[in-house]
Parts: structure tokens; sequence; C-alpha cells
């Protein structure tokens, strides 16, 4: 699963890249994607059109950089058998009128919410 780590350009430039191994290495100041293997040449090229197009904008906010990979990911989540699963089982809970409240469910409602927020922020951002 792919993941960011956020680094201080100065702390960076210290470590050699032979030491930090197949690492794809998203530059925000200078606009810069790279990597010592040619690992980028194995990324789909839509994936790495998408994260150009992002850094070529300025109005960039929050996470866009850090989810944009999560896409192509999810998309192959969505249509495997184990989501089928998860979705057949809380339909069956919800269509006789019970609730659920689990684990998943808070998550759910925390992101919601989290997303209700940063719509309010942008909004009244746009505003100034």
């Amino acid at each position: 699963m792919p993941f960011l780590i956020r680094v201080p350009r100065s702390l960076l430039e210290e470590v050699r890249m032979s030491d930090l191994g197949e690492l794809v290495i998203l530059d925000i100041d200078s606009n810069e994607l790279r990597t010592p293997f040619k690992g980028l040449e194995s990324l789909p090229r839509n994936l790495v059109s998408s994260l150009k197009e992002i850094l070529d904008n300025d109005n960039v906010l929050g996470d866009v950089v850090a989810r944009k990979p999560m896409r192509p990911f999810l998309s192959k989540k969505l249509k495997s058998q184990i989501f089928q699963q998860i979705v057949d089982e809380r339909l069956e809970l919800l269509n006789p009128g019970r609730s659920i409240h689990d684990e998943f469910e808070e998550e759910c409602n925390i992101y919601s919410d989290a997303e209700d927020i940063a719509q309010n922020l942008v909004g009244v951002t746009e505003k100034f």
C-alpha cells in the first residue's frame, strides 16, 4: 500500500539516495517527482500525470497529494469479493431497520465529519 512521509529538505539532502531503496520522492517545493531506481516508470501513467497536475496547481489544499495514489488502490478494493461481502452484510443489517455501531461505522462518521469541516473551511476561505 502506498504511503507518504513528509521530510524536511535539509534532512533529505543529507541522505544518500542509494540508502533509501525503491522510493518515489515528491518534492513539492520544486514540483519534481523522482526515484533512484526508475520506479516512476513502473507507476501507472495516469497516476504520474495526475500527480504532476496537482503539483502545477497553486491552490492545492489539505491531503490531495496524499489521497491521489489511493484512488487506484481503492478502485481495486471496491471490486474485490471481500468488499462485496462487507456491503452485503451491512445491507442485511440495515434493510430490516437495525442500526450499525462498530469501528467501521465510527471511522466513516469521522471521515464524513472531517469532509464537512474541510468543505466549510474551503467555502469560508474562498469568500476572502
